[in-house]
């Protein structure tokens, strides 16, 4: 097989990319190889499906503007509903994401957020952010929804594919696909928490970037809970939830450094730091029992920005990298900026 691109990883980084390649009307070869029998596996399988505009770095701000503006419009094909969020805590930390002049958002007490948010209850904090704009994502449907549109654009969408040797040649790269070689012109890593192996099988030196295992809960015995309601994120104490299958999704925005094997095995003091989160701070959560738990992997840049863009030690080898958690959310906007970068570097801007 004789390939223009060939995207290592089926995840949110790699599945937009090659959409965008081809909603674009680039006329050369695209596919996608994913080493996991389905796609979104790991981190674009795992996360909390809460898409939020208002982040403290700029770009990613922006990204996340944008992406929501096309997930409006393609409501139903992509599974977003705008339910809308409550992000609380300080009024210091808030106005670092608040940016009026982008996002719709106003400021509510915490007496009109607790009569909302009934979970609230007992909880101290000091003030809210209402923002009409964010919402809740089907990350299952929206994933299809890129690889079928990969597929119908004429792209090649391979499972259990896992890329097992990288070498460069004088036209690109010739790719160990289990027993097969695919020639390449342009190699794309988005394999999330996998990128840094990619990048060594290329010879590309990795950028610095760190990945960091993530816990979510799935909590009972909380009382009736109204899945229409906004999301919750307290910003300054480092939690979030949403009602999620009966029961709360609950996080305890832990981030704990992770530098080989990738598996997301729950961590056995897990239930300690979420009783050491929610005591004190969540009195109508004392009685809640766990249902589930499970981790997953977030890889972040040392700036806090994505790696996005073609690698300076290897000819033809490009970034779709360090998205940080905010892969789902901003993917939208990731695969356009990614799949103009590939475009404007290697094919002429054509």
């Amino acid at each position: 097989m004789k390939l223009d691109v060939a995207i290592v990883g089926a995840g949110f980084a790699g599945a937009a990319t090659a959409f965008h390649l081809l909603r674009s009307g680039f006329s050369g070869t695209v596919g996608v190889f994913e080493r996991e029998e389905l796609p979104g596996v790991h981190a674009s399988g795992l996360n909390a499906s809460l898409v939020r505009q208002s982040e403290e770095n700029p770009a990613i701000r922006r990204m996340m503007v944008d992406s929501v503006a096309a997930y409006r419009e393609l409501a139903q094909e992509v599974g977003f509903s705008q339910v809308g969020s409550y992000l609380i805590g300080t009024r210091a930390d808030l106005e670092l994401l608040r940016d009026p002049q982008l996002i719709p958002a106003e400021w509510v007490t915490a007496q009109e957020i607790c009569s909302c948010i009934p979970l609230l209850e007992g909880h101290r904090f000091e003030v809210g952010l209402w923002t009409p704009g964010d919402g809740v994502m089907d990350i299952a449907r929206l994933l299809q929804f890129y690889l079928e549109g990969v597929r119908a654009g004429g792209g090649t969408v391979r499972f259990e594919a896992k890329v097992k040797a990288i070498e460069k040649t004088s036209e690109g790269f010739r790719l160990q696909v289990g027993g097969e070689n695919i020639a390449a012109t342009v190699v794309v890593n988005a394999a999330g928490a996998w990128a840094g192996e990619v990048a060594k099988l290329a010879g590309a030196v990795p950028p610095s970037m760190t990945a960091f295992k993530r816990h979510l809960f799935i909590l009972e015995d909380v009382g009736p809970l109204d899945p229409r309601r906004p999301f919750v994120w307290n910003v300054s104490d480092g939690f979030y939830f949403r009602p999620e299958s009966g029961g709360l999704l609950f996080c305890i925005c832990d981030e704990i450094p992770y530098e080989k094997d990738f598996i997301p095995t729950v961590e056995p003091d897990v239930y300690d730091r979420l009783v050491e989160k929610v005591m004190g701070r969540l009195p109508r959560l004392e009685k809640a029992r766990v249902r589930k738990v499970w981790a997953g992997f977030r890889v972040k840049t040392p700036h806090g920005g994505f790696c996005i863009g073609p690698a300076e030690d290897v000819t033809g080898f490009f970034w779709v990298a360090g998205l940080g958690g905010h892969g789902m959310g901003a993917s939208w906007a990731v695969g356009r900026v990614a799949a103009e970068g590939i475009v404007s570097a290697y094919f002429g801007g054509s």
